[in-house]
């Protein structure tokens, strides 16, 4: 039986390095916050809208997809959007990206 391959989701390339809170890889928090900044399209994701430089790490969005399935659904956030979710798996919510 062939496997079904699933599409890339997102415009960037699997390896194209984006920012993330330590506190999502460690597992600790979950991603409830994701930013898309600039023209230059750097992706955040995190816990929450405080983007912290000390707490952030390069990490592969190939790699956080593997966490998070679910970040699939925010694959064509626009520039300087942002995307929030509540606690859990729930639904995002989007917005411009005010600050």
């Amino acid at each position: 039986m062939q496997q079904q391959k699933t599409e890339w989701p997102f415009s960037e390339v699997p390896d194209t390095i984006v920012l993330v809170d330590r506190d999502v890889m460690s597992q600790k928090d979950q991603v409830h916050y994701v930013a898309r900044i600039g023209h230059k399209k750097v992706w955040f994701f995190g816990p929450s809208e405080t983007i912290d430089l000390k707490k952030v790490t390069p990490v592969r969005l190939i790699d956080m997809l593997g966490m998070d399935k679910t970040l699939a659904s925010i694959s064509r956030l626009p520039e300087n959007w942002v995307a929030r979710r509540g606690h859990g798996a729930g639904s995002w919510e989007f917005a411009p990206r005010t600050a």
